[in-house]
C-alpha cells in the first residue's frame, strides 16, 4: 500500500513537472510571435511564472498562469510583457510600455 502511494505521489509529481514546461513552452512560443508580429526583440530565457491558480470553466477544474517577459524596440531598453494561460492554450497577450528599472 505504501509503495502504491509514493507511486502516485511520484505521478503527480512528474505530471505537474510536465505541465510547468509545457506551459512555460506555450508562453514563450507565444510571447516570441507577438514580438515578431510587432517588429520588436523578444529577450530569450525572459520567461517567468509570476502567478498561478486554480479556476473553474464549465464545471471543470483549470489551472491560469500568468508569464513575464522582456522585449526591447530598440535593443537598449527593456519593457515587459505578459502572457495569460489557460491550461496551455494563450488567452491574453500584452505589451507595457514602461521601461523596466535595471536596478
Amino acid at each position: 500500500m505504501l509503495a502504491l502511494i509514493g507511486l502516485l505521489l511520484l505521478g503527480l509529481i512528474l505530471w505537474l513537472w510536465y505541465e510547468a514546461v509545457e506551459g512555460l513552452d506555450a508562453a514563450r512560443t507565444k510571447a516570441a510571435k507577438l514580438c515578431e508580429s510587432m517588429n520588436l526583440q523578444f529577450v530569450d530565457h525572459s520567461v517567468r511564472m509570476t502567478r498561478i491558480r486554480l479556476g473553474r470553466l464549465r464545471g471543470r477544474v483549470v489551472v491560469y498562469r500568468t508569464f513575464k517577459f522582456d522585449y526591447s524596440p530598440d535593443r537598449i531598453e527593456r519593457f515587459d510583457g505578459i502572457v495569460e494561460l489557460l491550461n496551455r492554450h494563450a488567452v491574453r497577450a500584452e505589451l507595457d510600455w514602461k521601461p523596466v528599472n535595471p536596478n
